[in-house]
């Protein structure tokens, strides 16, 4: 059961660090937002594995972070994506 919050812990610092690169590259402020966004989560996933030992509110997971985690962080990505793809575009 551990095993989950690992593999997205570890996504999610590739996928900041992907966007890292990209902000250093074009400087575009969306890029920077997009990968602290992308640490939050996993920062509170870290949390949730290291502290909770059963006692936490399961609820507070599934009406707030999981809709960030789904919904928000990967249609953020994509603006971020187009907003870097636009800007290295040259005619």
């Amino acid at each position: 059961m551990i095993f989950p919050y690992y593999g997205f812990i570890l996504a999610g610092i590739a996928f900041a660090a992907v966007f890292q690169i990209l902000f250093l590259k074009s400087r575009k402020p969306l890029l920077l937002v997009t990968s602290i966004l992308w640490l939050l989560p996993v920062l509170y996933e870290t949390w949730v594995l290291n502290n909770c030992t059963g006692e936490c509110n399961i609820r507070v997971d599934v009406l707030v972070i999981f809709p960030i985690e789904v919904i928000v962080l990967p249609l953020l990505s994509f603006f971020a994506w187009r907003a870097y793809k636009r800007h290295t575009v040259r005619p």
